[in-house]
């Protein structure tokens, strides 16, 4: 989901993010632009965040997206061009990649249900 960046929102983004249950398992990533904040986050988390925000001005909302994440060691920070092979193996696939999200040993890559197999096929052809 995407709101319009404002005080209002941001604020309350940051209650609810406080309030979730964080297990092991548990996927939420919160990414505040210059005019934009994004939350993707599992499914029930997400409708938590819906509901809260029910009136906040939106610019994008979906619900049939999955996150397929790859792992790496902390050496491969060094590897030039890694996120560009990864994405051009799905690129060859016209796989749309809706979001990128990472952190240091980890990719995340959003993208429609329906693109799930595919996905998975040419990223572990190509790790």
């Amino acid at each position: 989901m995407t709101y319009e960046r404002s005080l209002a929102v941001s604020t309350r983004i940051q209650e609810l993010y406080r309030q979730v249950s964080m297990d092991d398992h548990t996927f939420l990533t919160v990414t505040q632009g210059i005019h934009e904040i994004t939350v993707i986050a599992e499914t029930q988390i997400a409708q938590e965040f819906r509901t809260a925000l029910q009136n906040a001005p939106k610019v994008y909302d979906e619900n049939n997206l999955v996150g397929v994440t790859a792992k790496f060691k902390v050496g491969n920070l060094e590897i030039p061009n890694l996120i560009h092979q990864l994405t051009r193996c799905l690129a060859y696939e016209d796989i749309n990649v809706i979001e990128i999200v990472s952190t240091a040993t980890e990719l995340t890559f959003i993208i429609d249900k329906k693109d799930l197999e595919v996905t998975l096929r040419q990223l572990q052809k190509d790790i």
